[in-house]
């Protein structure tokens, strides 16, 4: 009797995991980046602002770390973390990274068709960004004080995308024309392919791609537990071949951990050296890290421009009491010197007395008024004081003592009010009564003006780097209320 066989069950294939399934990592992710497109929006940039200061410094050969270190404090807060964990700034934490996200998600729910590139012109447009970033530097060492925010779609986008400001656009139309052009491309770019600009353009995505190849913190997919799938690879924020990798150490990985949540047979891990790790934990410690270390690096530049700004307070009353001094030297000089003439004068007219005296018979009573008004001639006494007192206001300088108000055009079109006080005829001190700008460009900015324009007595000093409309609002106030003191 022939045994019935049971039939074989087919083996079942894992199922891919349901697309836009939220797991811990991706709810805590999306947390993030709105905490930081809100709270620090500029992190980005001040990184990028202090490997400028400092590519500058370094290549001219004016390096100083106690005159540059508050521009690298937020460079510093940054590159510490990528060196461990690579680039998880850019999937995490970077404001306009996480607005390229925003738009590819929005509007790939309507638009079918995606721009998938082949490997090889993937890999040639992703040397894009290292072409950005040198040009950049050069272009920002080559400049000096030239402003080039004009063409920055960052600048377009910090004025159009601030959190609880109203977007300045006909600000933006009017004066960054270039730079605006360029965020539309790049968001327009942004709905067709995924981190389109943190792929090929941005900056300092390449210099953190740089930085991060030694990282610590990567991504392990043994690929001999892998199928045929490649939904990581098709996953991938970054379109990094990742169904070719065994560990994925490649700087162009942003940690959004996207594969892991996608991969269907779950073999795709976090390690730390050869230790798995919960990524959701490495986020939420790095970010706080990172968070830490920029709240410290923003005390001590605050720090820093209090005693900057106290420094030219100090200054202005030293260079006020020096000219003072000079102009009661000098004008005691000149006065000096029309006694002395005066002197010649008496001794010449005494000797015209004396000698009329000889003769007592020519002498009449008329004759003395006349011997006095000889003694002390009036025209010279006049002509002398107006020479002495025109000495004396050049020497002074060339503001009348007092306290002025002027006001400026500054960041996002926002008004700025500065006063500046005059004593001695020079500016001793410049204070700010108000503005209507970013905190942080605005307190990067005007340390460094207001030190300046005591140091040159002029409102016509340069720029500060990355906070040119900032320093525009601050200059334009300053000339506003010098304008007044002359």
């Amino acid at each position: 009797m022939r045994k019935h066989k049971e039939p074989e069950k087919p083996v079942s294939k894992p199922k891919a995991r349901k697309k836009g399934r939220l797991t811990v990592a991706s709810i805590v992710r999306i947390v993030l980046q709105i905490l930081f497109f809100i709270w620090m929006p500029a992190l980005y940039i001040s990184a990028f602002s202090g490997l400028e200061e400092l590519f500058t410094s370094l290549v001219t050969g004016t390096f100083s770390l106690s005159s540059i270190w508050p521009d690298l404090l937020a460079f510093a807060a940054v590159i510490p973390m990528t060196i461990l964990v690579g680039r998880f700034f850019c999937g995490w934490m970077c404001a306009f990274g996480s607005l390229t996200d925003w738009v590819y998600r929005i509007f790939s729910r309507w638009t079918k068709s995606k721009i998938r590139l082949s490997r090889k012109a993937d890999s040639i447009l992703k040397g894009l960004k290292y072409v950005v970033l040198a040009a950049l530097l050069v272009l920002g060492w080559l400049a000096g004080s030239l402003s080039l925010s004009i063409m920055s779609p960052w600048d377009a986008f910090g004025m159009l995308f601030t959190v609880g400001a109203v977007p300045a656009l006909l600000y933006v139309l009017q004066s960054l024309l270039p730079g605006f052009i360029l965020l539309v491309v790049i968001l327009a770019a942004s709905v067709f392919v995924e981190r389109f600009f943190c792929r090929y353009l941005c900056p300092m995505g390449a210099f953190f791609a740089i930085t991060s190849g030694a990282r610590l913190v990567y991504i392990d997919k043994p690929r001999d537990s892998c199928g045929k799938c490649q939904i990581c690879t098709k996953n991938c924020a970054m379109g990094i071949p990742l169904n070719q990798m065994d560990k994925v150490k490649s700087g162009e990985c942003i940690g959004c951990m996207k594969c892991v949540d996608a991969c269907p047979r779950k073999n795709i891990k976090v390690h730390a050296g050869k230790t798995p790790i919960n990524m959701t934990a490495i986020a939420v410690t790095v970010a706080a890290l990172m968070t830490g270390l920029f709240v410290f690096a923003t005390a001590l530049t605050a720090a820093a421009n209090n005693s900057l700004v106290s420094s030219a307070s100090t200054s202005a009353a030293t260079t006020a009491a020096t000219t003072t001094a000079a102009v009661s030297a000098a004008a005691q000089t000149s006065l000096k010197s029309v006694a002395e003439e005066d002197d010649d004068n008496e001794g010449n007219t005494a000797a015209t007395v004396s000698a009329s005296a000889a003769a007592p018979a020519a002498t009449t009573s008329p004759a003395a008024p006349a011997a006095t008004t000889a003694v002390a001639p009036p025209a010279a006494t006049t002509s002398a004081a107006p020479a002495a007192t025109t000495a004396a206001a050049t020497a002074s300088g060339q503001y009348i003592d007092g306290t002025y108000t002027g006001t400026g055009t500054g960041f996002r079109g926002g008004s700025t009010t500065i006063e500046v006080t005059i004593s001695g005829g020079q500016i001793s001190n410049i204070a700010v009564v108000s503005y209507q700008d970013d905190a942080p460009y605005f307190n990067k900015a005007f340390p460094t003006i207001s030190s300046n324009a005591v140091s040159t007595q002029s409102a016509a000093v340069d720029v500060v780097s990355h906070a040119t409309y900032s320093s525009k609002g601050i200059i334009g106030a300053i000339a506003d209320a010098l304008a007044q003191a002359k």
